[in-house]
């Protein structure tokens, strides 16, 4: 069952960039693993996993309680290939979905897996390369979800819907 307690690992990946940008520009409100699991419509539980891989990857700091949530480092050092590779390896497996060779007994089934990994390698190094280069600062000045708003009038709205949402979750037994 995919949704609120499965979510694919592209999702968790979605769901990575939301808890660094809430941690990176919303860090004085109380983004706890239910309010963030409410906004993107997933359990907490997944929400608290995926804080788990971004603080082994160094990228989050988070405690239990009233701590928040920290970047370990500016939001332009924090590049998309990191956030990705901390939630899902960038590998032929997890992109194309070629896992080991064939069980078959031709030469084209041996030698299929050796050649397609070598092919496959080059686009994955391609986009690691391209992925490395975009920052979760990029992709903050690129949500355009009121960008017929200024800036300031665009941060005030979005903390009143996090606030909102803070307000539901409080109210909630």
């Amino acid at each position: 069952m995919e949704g609120i307690y499965n979510m694919r690992g592209e999702s968790q990946v979605e769901m990575a960039f939301l808890i660094l940008l809430t941690a990176a520009y919303f860090s004085d409100f109380d983004a706890n693993s239910e309010l963030l699991g409410e906004a993107a419509g997933c359990s907490p539980v997944i929400v608290r996993r995926i804080y788990k891989k971004l603080k082994d990857a160094d990228l989050l700091d988070t405690k239990p309680g009233r701590y928040g949530l920290h970047l370990t480092r500016k939001p332009e050092e924090i590049t998309y290939l990191e956030v990705i590779e901390a939630v899902r390896p960038l590998d032929s497996s997890t992109l194309f979905g070629v896992a080991a060779p064939l069980s078959g007994t031709t030469p084209v089934s041996h030698e299929l897996f050796a050649a397609l990994n070598a092919d496959l390698g080059i686009a994955i190094d391609k986009t690691k390369e391209a992925l490395g280069k975009k920052t979760l600062r990029d992709l903050a000045t690129e949500i355009h979800v009121y960008s017929d708003k200024p800036r300031e009038e665009q941060s005030k709205l979005i903390r009143s819907y996090m606030v909102e949402a803070e307000k539901r979750y409080a109210d909630q037994p």
